[in-house]
């Protein structure tokens, strides 16, 4: 079975794990020209919750991670595993680092939704004085 929208195969199931759309059988030739740049922070923030005028919810600092371990990368996963999405910043000149060596000297800070921070807290087990 296909998932439509992700055009990612899955063997059980009939709704898509990643954007909830039907599963098919087999997947049409019309399709969207593949998005590069911006398609793994949109992936990201797809479910970003918003306030009643449409608006998305205040960023709230989670934690600053290394990336010489891949500590970020582990922790987005995990993040998006238990649905909160997130976002990334690199600072100073980090996302150049990322962007041509795959990871940034500075690290990585990590941003969720202001009413998640807690839970994503907890599921990190951390506090906000990490």
């Amino acid at each position: 079975m296909w998932c439509p929208n992700c055009r990612t195969e899955y063997r059980q199931g009939a709704v898509c794990p990643e954007c909830g759309a039907e599963l098919v059988s087999e997947l049409s030739r019309d399709f969207a020209k593949a998005e590069w740049g911006l398609a793994s922070i949109t992936g990201r923030i797809k479910n970003w919750p918003q306030s009643e005028d449409g608006k998305p919810e205040r960023a709230v600092f989670l934690k600053h991670c290394t990336c010489l371990n891949m500590e970020d990368e582990m922790l987005l996963g995990l993040l998006d595993a238990y649905g909160i999405p997130s976002v990334t910043n690199h600072p100073v000149d980090g996302g150049f680092g990322k962007v041509v060596l795959g990871m940034s000297s500075t690290g990585t800070d990590i941003y969720v939704p202001e009413s998640m921070v807690e839970d994503a807290l907890t599921l990190i087990g951390g506090d906000d004085n990490d």
